[in-house]
C-alpha cells in the first residue's frame, strides 16, 4: 500500500508539473480554488505533510504565497457556498483533510489549528456550548427582490422577482389507514384530531416547479403519509428550539453549524446527501413560532448560484406575529 501511495503521489506531482502543458511557470497562475482541489486530492490519498507543503509551494510559486494574512478576514462560522471556496482554501493550507465535498465550514477544528499557527490575530466570536453562533453572512438580502408572507404557516421572507409566483402545496396526513397504523393507533389518531385544531398537514412552497421549503404540523409528524426518504422529513425531528440548538451535537462541526440569521431566527445548517451518489446540498433547519407548524426546512440543492439564493432567503426569513 505504501508503494502504491508513493507512486500515486509521485504521479500526481509529475502531473501537476506539466499542468496546462506549460510547466511550473504556468502552474503559478492557478487559482486558490484549483490549488485547494489538487491538495485535497493528495490528502485524500494520505500524502504526508511535507509532500503537501512542497506541492503547495510549487503551485503557488513560493512557500510564502499563502500566509496568515491571506486568510485574516475569515471568521469562525463562515462557510463556503461554492466548492473549493475560501474556507476550504484555509483548511487545505492548515492541513485539514476535506470530507465535505469541497464545502468548508469554519468550525472548532479549523479555529484550533488557526490559533496554533497564526495566534489569535483572526477575528473570532465567543461561542456557547450549544455552538449557537451568529455567522457573518457575506450575502445580505439584495434590493430588487419581492416580499412574501404566508399567514397559514406564519413566516415571511424575500425572494428573487424572477422566481415568479410562489406556489403552495399541502399534503394531508392522519388518514385512518388500519393496514398501515393498526386499529388501536387509528382510533387514537381520530381522538387526537377531534380534540385539536391542528390541520395535520405538510405545507410546501415551490417556485419554478422546484420545492424549497417544507413545514409539518405536530399531528402530521406523528401520523404522516407513508413515503420514502425526502428532505422535508427532517422537519419531523424539530419539536422545540432545543432541537435546533443541539442539532449539530453529534454531527461533524466542519459541515454543520447553528447560528442566528439577520432577524434573530435560530438556524441549523447541515450538508446532506439525500441519495447515494447524489450531489450534496444544504438543509436549513428552523423551529417555527407557529402553534401547530413546528419544524421548517429549506433545501438548497443544485447549482452553486441557487444555493446562494436560498442562503439569502434564509437570512431574511422571519416569523409573523
Amino acid at each position: 500500500m505504501r508503494f502504491k501511495l508513493s507512486r500515486f503521489v509521485a504521479g500526481a506531482v509529475v502531473a501537476i508539473s506539466i499542468f496546462g502543458t506549460a510547466g511550473m511557470a504556468q502552474a503559478s497562475s492557478l487559482t486558490l480554488q484549483q490549488i485547494s482541489a489538487i491538495v485535497n486530492l493528495l490528502q485524500s490519498f494520505g500524502a504526508d505533510a511535507t509532500t503537501i507543503a512542497n506541492v503547495q509551494a510549487s503551485l503557488g510559486g513560493s512557500s510564502t504565497v499563502l500566509s496568515c494574512n491571506t486568510f485574516a478576514n475569515s471568521t469562525y462560522g463562515n462557510f463556503d457556498t461554492d466548492p473549493g471556496g475560501r474556507v476550504s482554501q484555509l483548511q487545505t493550507w492548515l492541513g485539514i483533510s476535506s470530507n465535505t465535498f469541497g464545502f468548508g465550514t469554519y468550525g472548532p477544528k479549523t479555529r484550533t489549528l488557526w490559533n496554533s499557527r497564526c495566534g489569535l490575530t483572526m477575528t473570532t466570536q465567543t461561542t456557547p456550548s450549544t455552538t449557537n453562533t451568529t455567522l457573518q453572512l457575506e450575502n445580505k438580502i439584495p434590493t430588487g427582490w419581492v416580499s412574501y408572507q404566508n399567514r397559514d404557516i406564519g413566516i415571511a421572507f424575500s425572494y428573487p422577482k424572477n422566481w415568479g409566483k410562489i406556489k403552495t402545496g399541502k399534503e394531508g396526513g392522519c388518514t385512518p389507514n388500519i393496514d398501515y397504523y393498526g386499529a388501536s393507533v387509528v382510533q387514537q389518531m381520530i381522538n387526537e384530531v377531534s380534540a385539536s385544531n391542528d390541520p395535520c398537514s405538510e405545507v410546501r412552497l415551490s417556485a419554478n416547479n422546484k420545492a424549497f421549503l417544507s413545514t409539518m404540523s405536530k399531528l402530521y409528524t406523528k401520523y404522516p403519509i407513508p413515503r420514502g426518504g425526502d428532505w422535508g422529513n427532517y422537519a419531523a425531528d424539530i419539536q422545540a428550539s432545543a432541537s435546533v440548538e443541539t442539532y449539530c451535537t453529534n454531527k461533524s462541526k466542519e459541515n454543520c453549524s447553528v447560528y442566528k440569521n439577520s432577524n434573530g431566527v435560530l438556524v441549523a445548517r447541515d450538508l446532506v446527501s439525500l441519495d447515494e451518489g447524489a450531489d450534496s446540498g444544504w438543509i436549513y433547519v428552523i423551529k417555527s413560532a407557529h402553534p401547530f407548524y413546528n419544524g421548517t426546512i429549506l433545501y438548497a440543492g443544485g447549482s452553486s448560484e441557487y444555493k446562494k439564493v436560498i442562503e439569502q432567503v434564509v437570512d431574511g426569513l422571519r416569523f409573523l406575529q
